[in-house]
């Protein structure tokens, strides 16, 4: 089973035209949040609407789309259009399947393989291997929901990175979610919401208890981004967890042992 992890793409399209490309190898590919950008100029409604149809040619694989939501994902009282933009009218349709849904992200929910926030699935991945998967929605207070423990192996999304982690450094991470994964011990989380600092500590993966904490450290947002966005890809024959990432425009790569670490 290959698991491709990311977030924070920030409506950087090529990363969203790579993702779909790359699908074909994987089993899964997980987003921790952040696929739009706050500041953009088009507005949340056609971020929503670019999404809403990427997902319909990404359900043509047969990869499993997982994703939770983040800090720039239409937060309440965003406007979803700016002042002078308009909606081309062939968009009225997505607009009322958007609104006849009780959030954006379940009117994302297009086929059984897209998981959304507040979702926990058994997720099929060939004739023999499964992965449970849960999708914790970011809350501005740092709340959870309350959620049913899921077998092994388990994997968590929440934007933010557990709080006293050396993965949410140099933030304090969320403190529920540190006491989430103490109390659960999935086999492994995916946050991010800590971009890549250009000098200092990056680390990519901590374990608390048994769970292997991940943080891919998202490239900060801005022009020459490289045509693939940094991503941790988790490999169960292999059990490997290999960090992908860019630095200095080079492109490099960490791996470590799953089993071990």
């Amino acid at each position: 089973m290959k698991i491709l992890l990311t977030a924070d793409l920030h409506f950087h399209l090529p990363w969203f035209e790579w993702l779909n490309a790359e699908a074909e190898k994987l089993d899964v590919v997980a987003v921790s949040g952040d696929m739009f950008d706050l500041s953009h100029p088009d507005g949340m409604l056609r971020q929503l609407i670019y999404f809403f149809q990427w997902l319909q040619l990404f359900s043509r694989r047969s990869a499993y789309f997982v994703f939770c939501s983040g800090n720039h994902d239409v937060p309440a009282g965003t406007p979803l259009l700016p002042p002078g933009v308009k909606l081309p009218s062939d968009k009225l349709p997505i607009l009322r399947q958007l609104a006849a849904e009780p959030s954006w992200p379940e009117a994302m929910r297009l086929t059984h393989r897209i998981v959304v926030d507040n979702d926990a699935k058994l997720l099929r991945c060939g004739p023999s291997e499964m992965l449970a998967v849960s999708c914790l929605p970011y809350s501005a207070d740092g709340g959870l929901p309350v959620v049913q423990e899921q077998p092994s192996p388990w994997l968590v999304l929440h934007h933010e990175p557990p709080a006293g982690s050396s993965i949410a450094a140099p933030k304090n991470g969320n403190p529920e979610f540190a006491q989430f994964i103490r109390r659960y011990q999935p086999d492994w989380t995916i946050s991010v919401h800590v971009h890549q600092l250009p000098e200092g500590a990056n680390a990519f993966a901590e374990r608390i208890g048994r769970t292997l904490c991940f943080n891919c450290r998202q490239l900060l947002p801005g022009p020459n981004l490289p045509d693939q966005p940094n991503h941790i890809l988790i490999d169960t024959q292999r059990m490997t967890a290999n960090w992908r990432f860019w630095q200095k425009r080079e492109k490099r790569e960490i791996e470590i042992d799953l089993a071990t670490r």
